[in-house]
């Protein structure tokens, strides 16, 4: 409270309690707050933000281990084992017999190449009570026998696409490089005296492709491609590597691919 005297009248102020005049103005000092106080408010906010994040991982990380700690793995494992197994004991009690009665013959153009028996077990996972597998594949020799010279320069690996002997006459009347050429590929199966040939798209043994790339450092390290500045394009060329087909057989004898999983391919990303 404060006192003051004017004209001989003493008048008390009270600064205690907000007064208000007439168009709302209050007689209370203004006080700014201090940088202590503040950052003490700082220090009490930070706190128990960092006190509650921490009650809350304690709380999520015993209920990860209480849910661990009874879930029943073992069950869903031996359910997928038992699947497999299931799998394993139908090919190896009777759908293999049914593919080692077989012969194949691998079809390119006029070219027919011999398969070859593979009784090699793939790497597998060991699986605890997996029941074992036991494969059979055929597959071409590892060297060709035929005098096609495309075909025997690119399994040579010695490709020149310059080479004449690699040149054919397309449709439109241009010459491109034979191993370009789409070639006719089939598999000519014989069971038990019956024949029978599978035909596959034409494939050639080299591809071409040119695509938009935004500089030549992509097109070199990442598409392994020669880059084009004025057209701003990369080129690839893609070589077949391999042809690898699953095949099936139907209940009235005959055989055809087996496009299960995505495709008649024995990999999930060719299909």
């Amino acid at each position: 409270m404060v006192t003051r005297s004017v004209n001989g009248i003493t008048i008390a102020q009270d600064f205690s309690s907000p007064v208000r005049d007439s168009r709302g103005r209050s007689n209370m000092p203004y006080r700014r707050p201090s940088w202590s106080s503040l950052n003490e408010e700082e220090n009490r906010h930070n706190c128990r933000c960092g006190t509650l994040s921490l009650v809350s991982a304690i709380i999520l990380t015993l209920s990860g281990t209480v849910l661990m700690t009874t879930a029943d793995y073992e069950h869903t494992k031996t359910s997928l084992v038992d699947v497999y197994n299931g799998g394993v004991d139908a090919w190896n009690n009777e759908y293999r017999e049914d593919l080692a009665r077989t012969s194949w013959q691998l079809k390119i153009d006029n070219h027919t190449i011999p398969l070859v028996t593979i009784d090699t077990p793939e790497p597998l996972e060991k699986v605890k009570d997996a029941h074992a597998y036991q494969a059979l594949r055929f597959a071409t020799p590892p060297v060709l026998p035929i005098s096609d010279p495309a075909a025997t320069l690119m399994g040579s690996g010695d490709v020149n696409i310059a080479d004449p002997r690699l040149k054919y006459t397309d449709s439109s009347g241009g010459s491109v490089p034979d191993v370009m050429r789409p070639r006719e590929i089939s598999l000519i199966v014989e069971d038990q005296g019956r024949t029978q040939e599978l035909e596959l798209p034409p494939i050639p043994l080299l591809q071409k492709e040119v695509k938009r790339s935004g500089g030549w450092k992509v097109c070199k390290y990442q598409h392994a491609g020669f880059y084009s500045g004025r057209g701003q394009s990369c080129t690839t060329y893609n070589v077949l590597a391999g042809i690898c087909l699953k095949v099936s057989k139907h209940e009235n004898g005959t055989w055809a691919f087996n496009s299960t999983y995505g495709g008649a391919g024995c990999s999930s990303r060719t299909g």
